[in-house]
């Protein structure tokens, strides 16, 4: 037998074993479109895991940055390296664009402070301003207490003033009622105490003819500071038209009145105010 014989022998075979009908498939008329149908299946599920793990590292990342920024007290998260940060799909990217809850939830367990007592504690409250008293001050005036200006000026004390008659000058309340020294024989005027409260003026002098007539200081001073315990020498300084009187010296306080100061070694040691009309 040569070799064409079993070659010929053989192909017949095989074209038996293919001609069998058992081994006929008869595919579906739909099973193209099955096949390409769980392909994409096969394919989204792919890329719906790459995108998922490459998400879930990335906010795993930005988290852990957020935190540790926080607790170190830090205003901007820490610089991640480029080459640290995945690549990323499209789908990605917009995941990151917009806050997720899990972010929110890291960020917010990161501001609040741990039980290690971690975090820095809140700054402490702004002690409260220094009083403005000085140690001399035991305590500071009383709001109800009406400011006393001690100056005997050119027209008189507070509410009173040259000129002013007794009646006037009691509705002030400044005056007390009882004379001090009653008016002697031919001369109509009566001596009253001043009786505000302070040591500024003693008392004051009402002719029944031309009112409160004279002033006589106590602690005042006048507008120029010059009152007792003052130095002839700032007398003169202060009025270089002193002119010498029996008791001491005279200057002008303007057109109706004028200051006396009586002078005992070379130191003031009173004060008046007198009006030049004055008849007492």
């Amino acid at each position: 037998m040569n070799d064409w014989d079993g070659d010929d022998r053989l192909g017949a075979e095989l074209r038996r074993l293919f001609g069998d009908e058992r081994l006929d498939m008869n595919p579906r008329a739909d099973s193209g479109k099955a096949i390409v149908a769980g392909a994409q299946r096969r394919r989204k599920r792919r890329a719906a895991m790459a995108t998922g793990g490459g998400t879930l590292a990335v906010l795993a990342l930005v988290g852990g940055t957020l935190a540790v920024s926080t607790l170190r007290g830090g205003d901007e998260p820490a610089n991640v390296p480029p080459a640290a940060m995945p690549q990323t799909s499209p789908t990605t990217s917009q995941a990151l664009s917009s806050p997720s809850s899990s972010v929110d939830a890291t960020q917010s367990e990161a501001e609040e402070p741990g039980p290690s007592g971690s975090a820095e504690p809140p700054d402490a409250p702004a002690s409260p301003p220094e009083s403005s008293w000085s140690s001399a001050s035991s305590s500071p005036p009383s709001m109800g207490t009406k400011f006393v200006d001690p100056t005997l000026g050119p027209e008189g004390y507070r509410e009173l003033s040259l000129g002013m008659s007794f009646g006037d000058a009691n509705s002030t309340g400044l005056i007390s009622t009882t004379r001090m020294m009653p008016p002697s024989s031919g001369t109509p005027c009566s001596t009253y105490r001043v009786s505000d409260g302070t040591d500024a003026v003693s008392d004051v002098t009402i002719s029944e003819a031309n009112g409160i007539v004279r002033f006589r200081a106590a602690e005042a001073k006048t507008a120029d500071g010059i009152g007792a315990g003052s130095s002839l020498e700032q007398l003169r300084s202060t009025y270089p038209d002193l002119t010498t009187e029996s008791s001491g010296y005279s200057a002008s306080a303007g057109a109706n009145a004028r200051y006396s100061f009586a002078v005992t070694d070379e130191t003031v040691t009173d004060l008046q105010l007198v009006a030049v009309s004055s008849d007492c």
